[in-house]
C-alpha cells in the first residue's frame, strides 16, 4: 500500500516512507534520534521530535552559598555531613559537574565577623576539594538579622576567581535564614540580579526555619532573584532538610532546548518554536517540517543539533537523510516486484523488459516496454492500463537523477490493452542512456520505498 504521511501532520498529497530509529533506551537524547525518508521535490513532512531532558541541567558548575552566621549551625551541619552524597549524586546524572564552596556574614554591619563574603573553593571537578571548602563553615557573628547576601550574589556573578566554565550549566545552591541589607556593600538587589542574569547564573533558594533568622524570603528578595534567573524558591526547610532541599532544587531547574539544523543545500528544517523551555527531566516536543526545495534531487542530509541552555552536548543530536525524488510527467515507469529490492540495479524501459523484469504474478507480455500513462498517478494499489511498445508515449528525458518508478506484481495484455498493478511505488536512481525509443534502455538503481 501507499503510506501517506498518516498521524504525522503532513501536508496533503506528500508521499513518504520514513524509516525511523528506536527511541535511544538510556532515557534522554532524542527521540527518535535518526530519520531516512523518501520525499518528492518540493513537498515537505511534519513529525514529532521528542527530547528528553536530563534530570539535571547538563555540564553543571555549582556554587554551594551559605549563610554562616550565628543562627544557622544545624543547617550547615546537614550541608557539610551530606555535601558529598549531593555531589557524587550530581556526578552520576552529570559526569562533567564541578563545584565550588561560598560563603556570607556581614562585616558591614557586624564588626565582629571577618567578612562579608568568602570563596572558600573556586570550582573543581575535585569532590574532596570542594567538601573541604564546605568543611570550612563555621556559624558565628551577624550582630542584626539582615545579612550580606545581595553583596554575596553579586560577588559570585562578577568575581573571575570563581571558575565558571563557558559552557556550563551555571547554578547557585544558596540557604539562609535571613533577608539581606538593600543595598550591602554599595550593590543593590537590582545590581545583584543584572550582574546574576548577565552571568547566565540561575539560583536555587533554600529559606531555612530557625529561631533567630526572619525568613530568606521575608521580604521577596530570594523571589526576585529566582524569578529574573530561571531559578526557584523551595519551600521553606528545616535544619535537617536543608542538604535534601538542596537536591531537590537541582532536579527542578529549568532547561531550555533549541534544534540548531544543518542541511544540504535544497533540504530545510524548520520548528514549531525557536526554542522550548521545560522543567529539567521532562520532554521538549517540537514539531519538525522537513521541506525539499521545488526541483532539488538526491540524497539530502541535515544534522540537527538539539541544545541545552545554548550548549552541546553529546547523544542530543538528530540524523536525518532524505531521498527527494523527481516525477515523469504524464506517466510513470514500472520494474518487476521481485526486482524491487532497495540496492538492485533494474530495467523500467526497454524493448527488453519482460526479461529483464520478473514478476510474483507471471511474466510480463513482451510487447509492454515499461511505461504507463493511466492514470498518471497511480496510488499503491491501483492499477492502471497503457499501450503497447512505446505508443504512450514516454517522455523524451533527461529523466529525474532521482525519479519515482512503479512497482507490479502482474501485467497483462488484452487486445491492444495492457494493464498492471501497484504493489508498491520506489525510488530509483536513473543511471544515462535512456531514450523513449525502447532500443534505448532505461536503468538505474533502486534506493528507496515510497509506498
Amino acid at each position: 500500500m501507499r503510506i501517506r504521511i498518516l498521524g504525522l501532520g503532513a501536508a496533503s498529497g506528500v508521499l513518504i516512507s520514513l524509516m525511523l530509529a528506536a527511541p535511544a533506551s538510556a532515557g534522554t537524547g532524542v527521540s527518535p534520534p535518526s530519520l531516512r525518508a523518501a520525499l518528492e521535490s518540493g513537498s515537505s513532512v511534519t513529525i514529532t521530535k521528542t527530547v528528553h531532558t536530563p534530570p539535571i541541567p547538563p555540564n553543571p558548575d555549582i556554587v554551594f552559598l551559605s549563610d554562616t552566621t550565628g543562627s544557622m549551625g544545624p543547617a550547615i551541619a546537614n550541608v557539610r555531613a551530606n555535601a558529598t552524597s549531593i555531589m557524587n549524586k550530581v556526578i552520576a546524572v552529570q559526569p562533567t559537574a564541578e563545584f565550588a564552596a561560598a560563603e556570607y556574614k556581614d562585616r558591614e554591619h557586624c564588626s565582629i565577623d571577618p567578612f562579608n563574603f568568602h570563596l572558600d573553593q573556586a570550582l573543581t571537578a575535585n569532590i574532596a576539594n570542594a567538601q573541604a571548602g564546605i568543611g570550612t563553615w563555621t556559624a558565628s557573628g551577624g550582630c542584626d538579622v539582615p545579612e550580606s547576601q545581595i553583596n554575596a550574589l553579586f560577588q559570585l556573578a562578577t568575581t573571575a576567581s570563581v571558575g565558571f566554565r563557558s559552557n556550563s550549566t551555571r547554578i547557585i545552591a544558596w540557604f539562609g535564614d535571613s533577608n539581606g541589607h538593600d543595598p550591602s556593600v554599595g550593590h543593590t538587589l537590582t545590581n545583584a540580579i543584572n550582574a546574576l542574569v548577565a552571568a547566565d547564573i540561575r539560583v536555587i533558594a533554600v529559606p531555612v526555619i530557625t529561631s533567630s533568622g526572619n525568613g530568606l524570603d521575608s521580604t521577596g528578595q530570594a523571589t526576585a532573584i529566582a524569578n529574573a534567573t530561571g531559578g526557584l524558591v523551595l519551600p521553606s526547610a528545616s535544619p535537617d532538610q536543608v542538604a535534601h532541599s538542596i537536591l531537590t532544587g537541582l532536579k527542578n531547574l529549568p532547561v531550555t532546548v533549541k534544534p540548531v539544523p544543518t542541511c544540504d543545500s535544497g533540504l530545510t528544517a524548520t520548528y514549531d518554536a525557536a526554542s522550548k523551555t521545560v522543567t529539567s527531566g521532562t520532554d521538549a516536543i517540537f514539531k519538525e517540517t522537513l521541506t525539499v526545495a521545488p526541483k532539488a534531487v538526491g540524497v539530502l542530509k541535515c544534522t540537527v543539533d538539539f541544545l541545552l541552555n545554548g550548549n552541546h552536548v553529546d547523544g542530543f543530536q538528530q540524523k536525518v537523510t532524505i531521498i527527494a525524488f523527481g516525477v515523469t510527467a504524464g506517466g510513470n515507469f514500472v520494474i518487476g516486484d521481485k526486482n524491487a529490492v532497495r540496492g538492485t540495479s533494474v530495467t523500467f524501459w526497454g524493448s527488453q523488459w519482460s526479461k529483464r523484469n520478473t514478476l510474483s504474478g507471471g511474466a510480463a507480455p513482451r510487447s509492454f516496454k515499461g511505461f504507463e500513462n493511466h492514470p498518471r498517478r497511480p496510488e499503491c494499489g491501483q492499477n492502471w492500463v497503457t499501450r503497447p511498445g512505446n505508443s504512450a508515449r514516454p517522455p523524451r528525458g533527461p529523466l529525474p537523477a532521482f525519479m519515482l518508478v512503479l512497482v507490479s506484481s502482474k501485467v497483462t495484455k488484452s487486445g491492444s490493452s495492457i494493464a498492471g498493478n501497484t504493489l508498491h511505488e520506489v525510488v530509483v536512481k536513473t543511471y544515462r542512456g535512456y531514450a523513449p525509443n525502447p532500443g534505448h534502455r532505461g536503468t538505474g538503481k533502486v534506493v528507496a520505498r515510497v509506498c
